[in-house]
């Protein structure tokens, strides 16, 4: 029998983990990477249209909960990783596994479909300014789910003479042009941070716009890793609950989420609006160092989101309070993946339901009707609180699927778990009272 081929798209650390367990399990794997070096997000690159994590950026994640199976993290690297730090890893871990041989780079992914049979994929890329197209058994999407930058419209935005950017178009080397300006900072991810961080050395005022709360947790909880007190068997109890009884994990998991907040973080301003949150099961927490600190400072200030723009440097709040002599507006206000290249993706279309598409994927990782043949890890954001090493066990799962070592349900009950699923999403939907906030990538529960 033919070695069967694989194509895997992307080349960071899921990316890398997929190729190499494939190519491991027999199959042979070409990795389509469209950055000239592996590392994905955390390979920094001055390129404004490409997501990057800024060199002075800092994992939210320990290193403790970050390695991979078989290539642990250095001695040498500190609890929380830097920017330069995870791209060395994943530059180390490719030489390590011999990986780079496989990888083409600078080959971005335009379009995957089946073949006119019906019997393989067609993966076309776009290479040095050609087009390739190449067959392959199986396709592994792994090129991240923070592909696209999600801008808002706002009203009159055309009116407005400054700075109107998302926060993917940021660089550090641009700072100089925030030099004794007035910026608005529209969202609390930690992009937002991150950001914010960087030019509030250089900017004269730096206000924070947000249409509502967060949970937001420091790196840091008595002197240990906040995510070392997740243990295992509390992440496990957590998933059970919200696997078999999702309304009750909701609320226990808000009501706990609620008092750490105010234990961790004492004399929250009422007027910051940091809490109420809305409900874990819908958004995930954030994580920043520094956010609450400049706001209880009075570094930052905390306002309103955006209505309107009434002049050229004029914005109007969504309380009715309006700012003057604003410079700069640059939103961190989330990503969404590429699945452009897959038309192939069904999705479901419930009664009274106008949110965002639902894509039919069962697990959230693969179409029914190509589950043997086809993973998206691009989808969901589920699982990324444990690091790389999810990307390990992760790759391992699809590669007994393709393998067909686990099998597969028939058709019908793949079909009938995403249609339970996609009720439960529906149901979030219905109770997020947020205007254009729900994101089903986000909600996690009863997957």
């Amino acid at each position: 029998m033919a070695q069967q081929t694989v194509a895997v798209v992307g080349a960071g650390a899921c990316g890398l983990s997929m190729l190499k367990t494939l190519r491991e399990d027999g199959f042979k794997v070409t990795c389509f990477e469209r950055r000239r070096q592996v590392g994905g997000l955390w390979a920094y690159t001055k390129e404004p249209s490409m997501t990057t994590a800024l060199p002075s950026t800092r994992a939210l994640i320990s290193k403790y909960t970050c390695g991979m199976s078989d290539f642990p993290m250095p001695d040498h690297y500190p609890p929380h990783l830097t920017q330069a730090q995870f791209q060395e890893f994943m530059e180390s871990y490719a030489k390590h596994f011999d990986l780079l041989k496989d990888i083409v780079f600078g080959a971005s992914l335009k379009n995957v479909r089946r073949n006119d049979d019906d019997t393989r994929w067609l993966v076309e890329v776009l290479i040095d300014g050609e087009t390739k197209t190449e067959e392959f058994d199986k396709v592994a999407l792994c090129h991240g789910y923070q592909t696209y930058s999600q801008k808002p419209r706002f009203e009159d935005e055309e009116k407005f003479e400054g700075i109107l950017m998302h926060a993917q178009q940021f660089r550090p080397e641009d700072v100089e042009k925030y030099k004794g300006k007035n910026v608005v900072m529209v969202g609390m991810s930690s992009t937002a941070s991150d950001v914010i961080n960087n030019i509030l050395p250089h900017a004269s005022k730096v206000y924070l716009s947000h249409r509502r709360g967060m949970y937001i947790f420091p790196t840091w909880r008595d002197n240990t890793p906040a995510d070392l007190l997740l243990s295992w068997r509390r992440r496990q109890t957590g998933f059970l609950l919200q696997r078999y009884f999702p309304g009750l994990a909701r609320w226990l998991g808000d009501k706990a989420l609620d008092y750490l907040m105010r234990k961790t973080w004492k004399n929250l301003d009422p007027a910051w609006r940091i809490l109420p949150s809305p409900s874990v099961s819908i958004s995930l927490p954030g994580a920043s160092d520094t956010i609450i600190p400049l706001l209880q400072s009075g570094k930052l200030t905390s306002i309103h989101g955006i209505k309107r723009f009434l002049g050229p440097s004029t914005i109007e709040f969504t309380d009715g309070s309006i700012l003057e002599d604003i410079h700069a507006v640059i939103c961190a206000t989330g990503y969404t993946a590429d699945l452009t290249v897959a038309p192939f993706l069904p999705v479901s279309k419930p009664p009274n339901y106008s949110g965002p598409d639902l894509l039919r994927l069962w697990h959230n990782i693969f179409p029914p009707k190509y589950a043997d043949s086809m993973a998206l890890l691009c989808h969901s954001a589920y699982g990324k609180n444990n690091g790389f090493s999810f990307n390990d066990v992760q790759s391992m799962a699809v590669s007994n699927i393709f393998r067909h070592v686990h099998p597969l349900p028939s058709l019908p009950t793949m079909e009938s778990d995403i249609d339970k699923h996609h009720a439960w999403l529906v149901s979030c939907w219905a109770r997020d009272k947020t205007p254009n906030s729900f994101d089903p990538s986000m909600s996690t529960a009863n997957s």
